[in-house]
Parts: structure tokens; C-alpha cells; sequence
């Protein structure tokens, strides 16, 4: 209320906020310099990354697998090394083999 009060006292406009949604500026807080900042773009779905093939395994007629097995770590661990084999699976044209359902450490 006092900037709003204050503009409309000197008929000033403010200057205009840094970011669009919060008026933030990315090197008040450690951050890249304003310029670099107007670069950046939240993340968006590239068409031609659909019809990627990977070269590891894309011509093999043999069907192969990737097996995942949790270590005895907390549930985060578990998820990490999950997520990284995965994206290796994925990478690699492999199927993913799960482990049988079991409990987790700290979750039983």
C-alpha cells in the first residue's frame, strides 16, 4: 500500500517487475544476472524427441533386460538409483525387471 500510495503521490510509475509472477530479480539472491535470466525458459515437450532412437541395442532383433535391485538404503536412495535405471533402460532399448514387492527399510 505505501509503493501504491507513493505513486500515486508523485504520478511516477514504478519500474517494472524483473519477473513476470513475483517481481523477483535472480541475482538479489545469488543468482544469474538479470540479462542471463531473461534467457531461461521453463521446460517445454520437443516434437523430435519422440521419434529418438538409441544407438545402444536399436538394431538387435534379441530382446534384452536391465534388472533393478534396491539397496538397503532409505526410501530416497531407493528412488535415485530407481529413477537412473530407468533413464538407463530407456537409453539403452532394454526392458526394465522389477524386484518382487517388498518392504523397505525404515517402512515396514
Amino acid at each position: 500500500l505505501k509503493l501504491q500510495s507513493a505513486v500515486l503521490d508523485t504520478g511516477e510509475k514504478p519500474p517494472p517487475p524483473v519477473h513476470d509472477l513475483a517481481g523477483l530479480s535472480c541475482s538479489d539472491h545469488g543468482g544469474p544476472s538479470d540479462d542471463l535470466a531473461k534467457e531461461m525458459i521453463y521446460w517445454s515437450d520437443i516434437p523430435s524427441d519422440d521419434a529418438f532412437v538409441s544407438p545402444i541395442g536399436a538394431n538387435s532383433k534379441k530382446r534384452k533386460y536391465l534388472t533393478f535391485e534396491p539397496d538397503g538404503g532409505g526410501f530416497n536412495n531407493i528412488r535415485m538409483s530407481m529413477e537412473t535405471m530407468i533413464v538407463m533402460a530407456h537409453a539403452m532399448s532394454r526392458t526394465l525387471v522389477m524386484p518382487p514387492s517388498q518392504g523397505m527399510y525404515l517402512l515396514r
